[in-house]
């Protein structure tokens, strides 16, 4: 999750799911793939 909310540019607060300045829906944005190194052949 981003802690600054992509509509407006405002702080978000931790764990919210909602920006508290616009309401826009915040969206979870994935970090880095999870890589393991593993090679399957």
């Amino acid at each position: 999750m981003t802690d600054i909310c992509t509509s407006c540019g405002k702080p978000l607060t931790p764990g919210a799911k909602f920006c508290a300045e616009c309401g826009a829906v915040v969206v979870a944005i994935p970090s880095s793939p999870d890589v393991t190194g593993t090679i399957h052949a």
